[in-house]
């Protein structure tokens, strides 16, 4: 991948004054530059004034000569730019044009039609949150997964499709605030710790000697849900049906003709937007930790609109709920319920993998879960929920319960509501202890 430059100064000679490249500005006055397309495919800036819009190859703002970011030209083919801006409407109008448009091509579920507009709202008001709009479209093999990228990538801010999430990319990109969509990505465990750490505002990857801000908005298109848990709990989990209703083939020039509708409008919803929106003081209290940082975040992007903020904390109390009322569907936390059972068995200090996939499925059998799950595929999870195995005297490999683990295990428990951790507080238990001691 072909590096972007970092906006630089150079001073202008002639003038005494001082060239700066730039991908956009905001300043207090409440000017702001956006970096456009021109008719003739080349960059540009657009200048706002809080009224009006201007287009030009430079301005001069407080002494200082702004140009367009210079970018490889492969770059400038692969991302998508707005020409100008037209009127929207309304929040609830805007809102409700994207749930349609998303609705019309794709087969998701309404909920998550309004999960996906409300954070295509967030890609263009990144750089105004804690939290980076991040969604997780699981789609199986058979599932229209093409066209909902496609689709994805014609309303989302400055959307680029890249194969791989590694340091290079997101690193070199970092200046532009993109929308990074990955295509069924190998995600290592460097990949997925990397997308985590661009999830918050004020972390940051150092490379090449530099410190650089990744914070962006994503979207992972992938056959299986996140492993990592960490990660996938700051995700918005979309999911697609192989055998869904028919939907209109979206063709390359309808694809465009979608961009060209929406991204001068979500440009200018952007441009009104930016110096007035705040963390709207919605009640959060019923969802789990990560999904408060979410909700908080989508909902300064509608922070006009009380309705469409209720709404989105409503959307994840219910995916909140989905998680909570059978956790032992998933095998990450009927795996933490079944290490804090070895937890408080006196004398334990180790498991096997596979004991505990032993521990698991007699969980599933009393509960009439048809399911059955391997010494392997618990490795797996346990190395996904950062528990460290390793071999135990010639026995395979398994976890050591030491200290640390106990308390990590305990915590990963009461993040993720592990039904027993709440049920069975064991009172000589000082990990249980620290966990819901103060009920």
């Amino acid at each position: 991948m072909s590096r972007i430059p970092q906006p630089r100064p150079e001073k202008n000679a002639a003038a005494g004054r001082e060239d700066i490249e730039t991908s956009g500005e905001a300043f207090p006055d409440g000017t702001m530059l956006e970096l456009i397309r021109d008719e003739a495919g080349a960059t540009s800036l657009l200048r706002w004034d809080g009224n009006s819009a201007t287009i030009s190859k430079s301005f001069e703002v407080n002494g200082k000569v702004y140009r367009p970011l210079q970018l490889h030209p492969t770059i400038v083919r692969a991302l998508r730019l707005p020409r100008h801006i037209t009127p929207y409407g309304s929040t609830r109008d805007l809102f409700n044009d994207l749930c349609k448009v998303l609705t019309d091509y794709t087969d998701v579920a309404e909920q998550d039609a309004s999960l996906m507009a409300y954070s295509i709202l967030g890609s263009c008001l990144v750089d105004r949150l804690l939290v980076a709009p991040f969604v997780s479209i699981v789609a199986p093999v058979g599932a229209p997964r093409a066209q909902l990228l496609r689709l994805v990538s014609s309303l989302c801010r400055r959307p680029l499709i890249v194969a791989e999430a590694t340091p290079a990319a997101l690193s070199s990109l970092s200046s532009m605030r993109p929308t990074f969509l990955f295509d069924e990505p190998n995600l290592s465990r460097r990949a997925e710790r990397l997308l985590y750490a661009t999830n918050s505002s004020g972390r940051f990857v150092f490379r090449n000697e530099r410190m650089m801000g990744v914070f962006s908005a994503k979207v992972i298109c992938s056959r299986e849900p996140l492993r990592d848990p960490s990660l996938a709990s700051q995700a918005l989990q979309v999911t697609l049906s192989a055998s869904g209703r028919q939907v209109p083939f979206l063709e390359d020039f309808v694809s465009e003709q979608i961009a060209d509708e929406f991204q001068p409008k979500l440009l200018q919803y952007r441009l009104t937007k930016f110096s007035t929106v705040r963390t709207p003081p919605i009640d959060v209290s019923e969802l789990t930790a990560p999904m408060q940082d979410l909700a908080r975040a989508l909902a300064t992007c509608v922070a006009d609109d009380e309705e469409l903020q209720l709404g989105v904390v409503q959307l994840l109390r219910e995916r909140d709920q989905e998680v909570r009322v059978d956790p032992s569907t998933e095998l990450g936390s009927v795996v933490l319920e079944g290490l804090l059972f070895c937890c408080h068995t006196r004398g334990r200090s180790q498991v096997l993998c596979g004991e505990l996939a032993d521990i698991v499925n007699t969980m599933w059998t009393k509960r009439g879960e048809g399911r059955q799950t391997t010494p392997e595929s618990v490795g797996w999870k346990l190395r996904a929920l950062q528990l460290r195995t390793e071999a135990i005297d010639g026995a395979g490999k398994g976890l050591r319960l030491t200290e640390a683990a106990r308390a990590r295990i305990h915590s990963l428990a009461r993040v993720y509501r592990v039904p027993s951790l709440q049920q069975v507080v064991q009172e000589e238990c000082a990990h249980c202890q620290s966990a819901f001691g103060n009920r």
